[in-house]
């Protein structure tokens, strides 16, 4: 077999497979049934839109689309997995050094008597911030969307849980100001902004 064919048989398996995964990724967050095929979640999905179509931010929404236009459900669950998973926002942390010296230098921070030089902790620092402030952004966007597109209130305060995830429970220090850092550090942490909760949480 052609190298070239292959390579494409390769893709459009991908592409159908992300496909897959990116609109029950959707689904779980507007807590919609996703144990159907694509066309039946889609369908879920928008009859979930339209459940809330009052809401103003899905009043915009839809205001955007055509049902009757050829693609359409590809379109609506492209731009609903780009508004709730933004691409500038990556999956994980992006952090400065590989996941492996990150854990080696968390595990050696937690020893009574660490062994750590001063350029590997501030490299640990910069990335325990980073994680902290990719944790915070990733739990109050997804608090916004829940509140805009599903009408659920978020149960967790977003500083809390990543203030302790992070660094409480590892019983390291929370440097200051290190929420209010975050907008001025990363690019990313700026340009990902929804605006804010109506409801303090």
């Amino acid at each position: 077999m052609d190298n070239n064919l292959k390579n494409s048989i390769d893709i459009a398996v991908k592409k159908s497979t992300d496909k897959m995964y990116n609109i029950k990724e959707v689904a779980k967050i507007l807590k919609v049934d996703y144990s159907g095929t694509f066309e039946e979640i889609c369908e879920n999905i928008y009859k979930h839109l339209l459940k809330y179509k009052r809401k103003p931010a899905i009043k915009y929404f839809l205001s955007k689309f055509n049902k009757e236009d050829l693609g359409f459900y590809n379109i609506l669950i492209d731009s609903l997995y780009e508004l709730f998973f933004p691409s500038l926002l990556s999956k994980k942390s992006p952090i400065n050094i590989t996941e492996a010296k990150y854990k080696r230098l968390i595990k050696e921070r937690k020893k009574e008597r660490p062994n750590i030089n001063i350029r590997d902790n501030i490299l640990l620092d910069n990335a325990l911030h980073i994680k902290f402030c990719h944790c915070i952004k990733k739990l109050y966007l997804k608090n916004i969307i829940r509140q805009e597109f599903s009408n659920i209130k978020g149960k967790y305060n977003p500083y809390a849980i990543c203030t302790s995830s992070i660094y409480k429970n590892r019983d390291f220090n929370v440097p200051p100001s290190a929420a209010r850092k975050c907008r001025k550090s990363y690019d990313w942490y700026r340009k990902t902004n929804y605006g804010k909760l109506k409801q303090t949480i």
